[in-house]
């Protein structure tokens, strides 16, 4: 079970922190999460439960303190990788195919500041998500089912 008050550090690649403006957080089961940022990420665990959380991107970067392409420090508490999983096209136009799922689950597609702009179950074996009527950009898909879970960034034309 998470702790409260864990505090995970956001550092770019050379280790100097960065200010988080906003971001995400997956994989929670029976729980409330409470975060703050800026430019730690404080973890609150409010409900009961067992609570699992990975601090995921896309988080939203405040570059003015510090420049370069940011990581994010993870809380240790993980998740099983889908590693057989296929996504495809990428870049993508109207539409995804996720493929090599072993269970049903569910994706969640988020734009570049976070916000989640679609989201589809998904049945064993290969789906097919509809994308004609999001604008051209990156995201980041997240999928996960009953054994694991993967995010991937993607690109629209």
């Amino acid at each position: 079970m998470l702790e409260n008050n864990v505090t995970l550090n956001i550092v770019d690649t050379d280790g100097d922190e960065i200010y988080a403006k906003s971001g995400c957080v997956i994989n929670l089961m029976n729980g409330d999460i409470d975060l703050t940022y800026q430019p730690n990420v404080t973890v609150n665990n409010t409900g009961t439960g067992s609570v699992l959380t990975t601090v995921c991107n896309p988080i939203a970067y405040d570059y003015s303190s510090v420049g370069g392409p940011g990581s994010c420090v993870s809380s240790g508490v993980s998740e099983p990788v889908l590693a057989d999983l296929s996504i495809y096209p990428s870049p993508f136009a109207s539409q995804l195919i996720v493929a090599g799922l072993e269970t049903a689950g569910e994706a969640r597609l988020y734009n570049v500041v976070g916000d989640e702009v679609a989201s589809w179950k998904l049945e064993k074996g290969e789906n097919k998500l509809h994308t004609a009527h999001l604008p051209s950009g990156a995201y980041w898909l997240q999928v996960r089912t009953e054994t694991g879970s993967l995010t991937r960034k993607l690109i629209k034309t």
